[in-house]
């Protein structure tokens, strides 16, 4: 088997390829698969059981699960897209459908295409994807991310006092149990939560100049997307998601008020998306589409490295053909317009707002139909121009 690759997400559109035996695995730009992870996954082969089958093997139907839809998105846009192929929806297990979106019922119904990969905790889980960045990714890792370490009891506060640090639960979600550390007691405070987390706490430096929305402390929460299609695994990031604010306005003090520090969606008084909501109330100033693909660019870089670890993990599900799947990404963006991964979230959920506001609402699901429904069902090139429908980055697996 060799694997090539290449990256494609920039305007210039410059492209590498290379291939799996002559990868140097000391270098930055390795492929993973090929480096043999802690984490004992199985790998994506090309072989008899996963090579693609015809099409019309499968019944022009269409599954969408009511257990596992969001009750955050409208998913009439979606089947409006699966319907211009011909597809009428079903809700028969015992047929096989071209695609779906599952639930336990269809386990064993044999489909083209889903939306749900196995083994994606090499990158979903917070602790997992910091690790292998920081791993495998080390320059990457030290230039963009702030420097973190897992907190201990042994930690003493003169190792840490000439910096600012959030000690931040890996398995914590909402902003519970986050302490920003600027005091010996307030560090003895975040030890008491280690027992409670068994895969720990981080102690993360943290960033003094974030971009700020209407003089709020902010984050984006971004939409990334892989896929493997016909054994070509490709990965996407959505132009567009939501805009997370804090509930105060920001100062560079006080750092024990969450009401400045931390960001959330229910904190920020309402439902705020990028790129048109950031034009103007950024500070520093994004005005237009091509201030906010700074922004947009330095996360695709951030993504090359993420889509390195995914492709060395994940699987497909034995009933499945092709799958693509989502996840939603929250992102820090500095006042000099780098970016940071903060953490990637588990799928169907963060898309709060989404189902009043219909523009983004149908953006998504016209990104999908653009970079997974026109390639895999209807078998059409999707024009790849600067944007989101050109993969940040692509791996073939051939003979």
């Amino acid at each position: 088997m060799v694997l090539t690759h290449k990256t494609t997400h920039k305007t210039t559109h410059k492209t590498t390829r290379k291939t799996a035996k002559s990868i140097n695995t000391n270098s930055e730009d390795t492929i993973i698969r090929d480096i043999n992870l802690e984490n004992d996954y199985q790998k994506l082969e090309n072989t008899e059981d996963n090579k693609n089958e015809n099409i019309n093997k499968y019944g022009k139907t269409f599954v969408i699960g009511e257990s596992l839809k969001n009750p955050d998105l409208r998913y009439d846009r979606l089947k409006y897209h699966l319907q211009q192929y011909g597809l009428v929806e079903s809700n028969n297990p015992n047929v096989n459908h071209i695609f779906g979106i599952l639930n336990y019922k269809f386990y064993d119904t044999k489909f083209y295409l889903v939306n749900n990969f196995q083994f994606i905790e090499s990158f979903k889980d917070k602790f997992s994807l910091h690790s292998n960045l920081k791993r495998y990714f080390p320059i990457h890792y030290n230039k963009t991310y702030p420097k973190s370490f897992m907190l201990s009891y042994d930690t003493k506060y003169n190792t840490i006092k000439d910096k600012l640090y959030i000690a931040r639960p890996i398995e914590g979600e909402g902003g519970k149990d986050i302490t920003i550390i600027n005091s010996p007691e307030l560090l003895e405070k975040a030890k008491e939560y280690i027992p409670k987390y068994s895969n720990g706490i981080s102690l993360t430096e943290y960033v003094q100049n974030p971009m700020l929305y209407k003089g709020k402390k902010m984050h984006l929460r971004c939409y990334f997307m892989i896929t493997l299609i016909d054994n070509v695994f490709n990965s996407y990031l959505l132009d567009g998601g939501g805009i997370y604010t804090a509930n105060l306005p920001y100062k560079n003090s006080d750092f024990t008020n969450k009401g400045i520090h931390d960001t959330h969606f229910s904190s920020s008084g309402g439902a705020y998306f990028f790129p048109e909501g950031l034009y103007n109330n950024t500070q520093p100033k994004i005005s237009n589409y091509n201030d906010f693909m700074k922004v947009y660019n330095n996360l695709c870089d951030c993504l090359i490295y993420v889509s390195k670890i995914a492709v060395s993990s994940i699987q497909q599900y034995q009933n499945a053909q092709n799958t693509y799947e989502i996840y939603g990404i929250d992102v820090m963006v500095r006042d000099d317009f780098t970016v940071f991964i903060i953490e990637i979230n588990a799928r169907y959920v963060g898309y709060a707002g989404f189902s009043d506001y219909k523009p983004i609402n149908d953006k998504y699901f016209d990104w999908i139909d653009k970079v997974v429904l026109q390639p895999c069902i209807g078998k059409k090139n999707v024009q790849q121009i600067s944007g989101p429908t050109t993969p940040i980055y692509t791996a073939k697996l051939v003979q």
